[in-house]
């Protein structure tokens, strides 16, 4: 019985083409095998397994690129606060103003005052009371107090963060 020259499987003696591996066959074939053995054919559940294996690989392999990714792109970051801080330092920069909680405290006060004027000269305007003017002189001098005392403060620490050399 002949055997296929590429597969090495057994054939009938009028086939052309091999039925396992669809290769041509010539006319006068040799009646023994090859000295080497053909490999033995790959089953489907053999190839499900290689499939499934190299799936695994890619899949595995795209974890830890990614993984590397976001630790590369966090040691980035973290190195670029770092330098930001040693500039700041260098540079004698002071960070945010509210990092400190420097933040000032006469807007929120001149304005709570002003918010009081306004409901007190409404309520005495609708009420038609006598004693709105007297009212209304103390708010208003109270608010010139205010801002002439937020004018110093705010002088003074200016005067404290740029000083004259």
């Amino acid at each position: 019985m002949p055997y296929c020259p590429n597969c090495g499987a057994n054939l009938e003696k009028e086939v052309t083409f091999c039925p396992y591996c669809g290769a041509p066959q010539k006319a006068a074939q040799p009646q023994q095998p090859k000295t080497q053995a053909a490999p033995p054919r790959e089953t489907r559940e053999d190839r499900w397994k290689r499939r499934h294996e190299l799936r695994e690989e890619r899949r595995k392999a795209r974890a830890e690129a990614r993984a590397r990714r976001i630790e590369e792109k966090e040691e980035k970051e973290e190195k670029g606060e770092k330098e930001e801080k040693q500039e700041k330092g260098e540079k004698g920069e002071k960070g945010e103003k509210h990092e400190g909680h420097r933040h000032g405290f006469l807007g929120p006060l001149i304005g709570g005052f002003v918010l009081l004027w306004l409901g007190a000269t409404f309520y005495l305007t609708v009420t038609g009371n006598p004693s709105f003017w007297i009212v209304e002189i103390i708010f208003i001098g109270g608010l010139v107090l205010l801002v002439l005392i937020g004018i110093a403060y705010g002088a003074r620490l200016a005067r404290r963060r740029s000083p004259q050399t």
